[in-house]
Protein backbone atom coordinates (compact mmCIF):
# COMPACT_ATOMS: atom_id res chain seq x y z
CA UNK A 1 0.00 0.00 0.00
CA UNK A 2 1.21 3.58 -0.83
CA UNK A 3 -0.14 6.67 0.27
CA UNK A 4 0.11 9.65 -1.91
CA UNK A 5 0.72 13.33 -0.72
CA UNK A 6 0.21 16.32 -2.95
CA UNK A 7 1.98 19.29 -2.66
CA UNK A 8 1.83 22.88 -4.05
CA UNK A 9 4.00 24.66 -5.77
CA UNK A 10 4.15 27.75 -2.90
CA UNK A 11 4.56 24.46 -0.21
CA UNK A 12 7.37 23.48 -2.49
CA UNK A 13 8.89 26.78 -2.94
CA UNK A 14 9.10 27.40 1.02
CA UNK A 15 10.20 24.12 1.80
CA UNK A 16 13.23 23.35 4.34
CA UNK A 17 15.80 20.84 3.95
CA UNK A 18 15.52 17.13 4.23
CA UNK A 19 17.06 16.77 7.43
CA UNK A 20 18.28 12.92 8.25
CA UNK A 21 18.68 12.15 12.20
CA UNK A 22 18.77 8.54 13.99
CA UNK A 23 16.22 7.73 16.37
CA UNK A 24 17.20 5.59 19.02
CA UNK A 25 13.45 5.08 20.62
CA UNK A 26 12.10 3.32 17.25
CA UNK A 27 15.96 1.47 16.17
CA UNK A 28 15.75 3.15 13.33
CA UNK A 29 17.22 6.03 10.67
CA UNK A 30 14.67 8.51 9.53
CA UNK A 31 14.57 10.79 7.35
CA UNK A 32 11.64 13.87 8.77
CA UNK A 33 10.13 15.97 6.03
CA UNK A 34 8.38 19.28 5.79
CA UNK A 35 5.10 18.58 7.07
CA UNK A 36 6.65 15.78 10.08
CA UNK A 37 6.14 12.80 8.54
CA UNK A 38 8.94 10.28 9.13
CA UNK A 39 10.73 7.71 6.15
CA UNK A 40 12.03 5.35 7.87
CA UNK A 41 15.01 2.66 7.02
CA UNK A 42 12.50 -0.34 8.28
CA UNK A 43 10.84 0.74 4.78
CA UNK A 44 14.35 0.41 2.83
CA UNK A 45 14.35 -3.56 4.23
CA UNK A 46 11.46 -4.10 2.06
CA UNK A 47 12.85 -2.81 -0.81
CA UNK A 48 12.09 1.06 -1.11
CA UNK A 49 14.79 2.71 -2.80
CA UNK A 50 16.76 5.81 -1.35
CA UNK A 51 17.32 8.08 -4.89
CA UNK A 52 18.00 11.00 -2.86
CA UNK A 53 21.19 12.71 -4.55
CA UNK A 54 23.85 14.72 -2.02
CA UNK A 55 22.30 12.50 1.18
CA UNK A 56 24.73 12.04 3.70
CA UNK A 57 25.09 9.01 4.90
CA UNK A 58 24.41 7.30 8.43
CA UNK A 59 27.01 6.70 10.24
CA UNK A 60 25.55 3.31 11.03
CA UNK A 61 23.45 1.02 9.87
CA UNK A 62 21.17 -1.77 12.24
CA UNK A 63 19.68 -4.51 10.97
CA UNK A 64 15.52 -4.60 11.18
CA UNK A 65 13.30 -4.30 14.37
CA UNK A 66 17.02 -3.59 15.98
CA UNK A 67 16.87 -0.81 18.68
CA UNK A 68 19.71 0.41 20.70
CA UNK A 69 19.00 1.82 24.41
CA UNK A 70 20.05 5.39 25.02
CA UNK A 71 23.12 4.16 26.50
CA UNK A 72 24.21 1.53 23.77
CA UNK A 73 23.66 4.51 21.43
CA UNK A 74 25.95 6.58 23.11
CA UNK A 75 28.52 4.22 23.28
CA UNK A 76 28.20 3.12 19.61
CA UNK A 77 28.60 6.66 18.21
CA UNK A 78 31.79 7.21 21.05
CA UNK A 79 33.25 4.20 19.16
CA UNK A 80 31.80 5.32 15.79
CA UNK A 81 34.09 8.02 16.16
CA UNK A 82 36.61 6.67 17.13
CA UNK A 83 36.53 4.38 13.99
CA UNK A 84 36.51 7.51 11.12
CA UNK A 85 34.98 4.84 8.43
CA UNK A 86 34.65 6.07 5.36
CA UNK A 87 31.33 3.79 4.95
CA UNK A 88 28.68 3.14 7.42
CA UNK A 89 29.23 0.54 9.63
CA UNK A 90 26.48 -2.70 10.45
CA UNK A 91 25.90 -2.61 14.31
CA UNK A 92 24.78 -5.79 15.79
CA UNK A 93 23.32 -6.50 18.88
CA UNK A 94 24.19 -10.05 20.03
CA UNK A 95 21.72 -12.63 21.05
CA UNK A 96 21.40 -15.97 22.11
CA UNK A 97 20.68 -17.23 18.40
CA UNK A 98 24.12 -15.43 17.44
CA UNK A 99 26.27 -17.87 20.34
CA UNK A 100 24.43 -20.83 21.28
CA UNK A 101 23.14 -23.90 19.42
CA UNK A 102 19.24 -24.34 19.37
CA UNK A 103 17.62 -27.41 19.37
CA UNK A 104 21.22 -29.03 20.03
CA UNK A 105 21.86 -29.22 16.00
CA UNK A 106 21.38 -25.80 14.53
CA UNK A 107 24.73 -23.72 15.06
CA UNK A 108 25.04 -19.69 15.91
CA UNK A 109 24.00 -17.33 13.41
CA UNK A 110 23.78 -13.89 12.65
CA UNK A 111 21.98 -11.95 10.25
CA UNK A 112 23.36 -8.75 8.14
CA UNK A 113 20.44 -5.99 7.71
CA UNK A 114 19.25 -6.52 4.25
CA UNK A 115 19.69 -2.78 3.28
CA UNK A 116 23.39 -2.33 4.44
CA UNK A 117 24.26 -5.78 2.22
CA UNK A 118 22.33 -4.30 -0.54
CA UNK A 119 23.97 -1.05 -0.74
CA UNK A 120 27.55 -1.97 0.49
CA UNK A 121 27.61 -5.62 -0.82
CA UNK A 122 25.68 -5.58 -3.49
CA UNK A 123 28.21 -5.71 -6.60
CA UNK A 124 29.75 -8.84 -4.60
CA UNK A 125 26.12 -10.58 -4.53
CA UNK A 126 25.53 -9.66 -8.11
CA UNK A 127 28.81 -11.58 -9.06
CA UNK A 128 28.06 -14.73 -7.21
CA UNK A 129 24.75 -15.15 -8.50
CA UNK A 130 26.22 -14.81 -12.06
CA UNK A 131 28.00 -17.93 -11.52
CA UNK A 132 26.30 -20.39 -8.57
CA UNK A 133 22.55 -20.81 -8.45
CA UNK A 134 22.59 -19.57 -4.71
CA UNK A 135 23.95 -16.28 -3.77
CA UNK A 136 26.90 -16.42 -1.29
CA UNK A 137 29.85 -13.61 -0.72
CA UNK A 138 32.92 -15.19 1.24
CA UNK A 139 34.88 -12.37 3.00
CA UNK A 140 37.33 -12.58 6.61
CA UNK A 141 36.90 -11.27 9.45
CA UNK A 142 39.55 -9.57 11.79
CA UNK A 143 39.37 -8.15 14.92
CA UNK A 144 40.19 -4.42 16.03
CA UNK A 145 44.17 -4.37 16.36
CA UNK A 146 44.54 -8.17 16.80
CA UNK A 147 46.37 -10.37 14.72
CA UNK A 148 44.47 -13.74 13.37
CA UNK A 149 41.38 -13.75 10.45
CA UNK A 150 38.24 -15.91 10.41
CA UNK A 151 36.44 -16.71 7.02
CA UNK A 152 32.85 -16.30 6.59
CA UNK A 153 30.41 -17.01 4.35
CA UNK A 154 27.54 -14.42 3.72
CA UNK A 155 24.49 -16.11 2.10
CA UNK A 156 21.45 -14.22 0.72
CA UNK A 157 18.09 -16.52 0.97
CA UNK A 158 14.45 -15.34 0.90
CA UNK A 159 11.59 -16.06 2.77
CA UNK A 160 8.23 -15.11 1.90
CA UNK A 161 8.82 -11.70 0.43
CA UNK A 162 11.84 -10.56 2.85
CA UNK A 163 15.67 -10.98 1.56
CA UNK A 164 18.22 -12.51 4.64
CA UNK A 165 21.85 -12.30 4.30
CA UNK A 166 22.55 -14.93 7.29
CA UNK A 167 26.22 -15.72 7.89
CA UNK A 168 26.58 -19.00 9.32
CA UNK A 169 29.41 -20.85 7.92
CA UNK A 170 32.73 -19.31 9.89
CA UNK A 171 30.43 -17.12 12.15
CA UNK A 172 30.31 -19.81 15.26
CA UNK A 173 34.72 -19.97 15.37
CA UNK A 174 34.40 -16.78 15.12
CA UNK A 175 31.76 -15.74 18.39
CA UNK A 176 33.52 -18.72 20.14
CA UNK A 177 36.74 -17.66 20.09
CA UNK A 178 36.09 -13.67 20.49
CA UNK A 179 34.31 -15.29 23.39
CA UNK A 180 30.95 -13.33 22.52
CA UNK A 181 27.73 -12.73 25.23
CA UNK A 182 24.92 -11.71 24.83
CA UNK A 183 24.25 -8.09 24.87
CA UNK A 184 27.60 -7.54 23.67
CA UNK A 185 27.66 -5.27 20.89
CA UNK A 186 29.57 -6.01 17.26
CA UNK A 187 30.17 -2.97 15.17
CA UNK A 188 31.52 -4.08 11.39
CA UNK A 189 33.51 -2.30 9.16
CA UNK A 190 33.84 -2.87 5.54
CA UNK A 191 37.32 -2.41 4.08
CA UNK A 192 37.12 -0.50 0.84
CA UNK A 193 39.75 -2.08 -2.37
CA UNK A 194 40.62 -5.00 -0.15
CA UNK A 195 40.69 -8.36 -1.90
CA UNK A 196 39.60 -10.93 -0.69
CA UNK A 197 36.67 -8.62 1.33
CA UNK A 198 37.69 -7.87 4.65
CA UNK A 199 35.54 -6.49 7.75
CA UNK A 200 37.30 -5.31 11.04
CA UNK A 201 35.00 -6.13 13.56
CA UNK A 202 34.82 -3.86 17.07
CA UNK A 203 33.26 -5.21 20.30
CA UNK A 204 32.00 -3.29 23.02
CA UNK A 205 31.14 -5.63 25.81
CA UNK A 206 27.82 -5.72 27.36
CA UNK A 207 29.33 -4.66 30.91
CA UNK A 208 30.47 -1.24 29.21
CA UNK A 209 26.61 -0.40 28.37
Amino acid sequence: MMAAHLLHKESIDHAPDIRTSISSHHGRTSTKVADGEEYSSEDEEYGVPDDSEGASEPPFMLALRTSLTPAQEKKVLEKVEEIQSELPLFVAIINKSNVHQRGGYTSPVINFGSQYAARYLGENFAASHHHEKSSAVNLLLQRERKSGSWPIELRLSMRLTSRYFRVKKGWPSFARENRLREGDICLFKLMKNEEPLKMIVYIIRHEKC
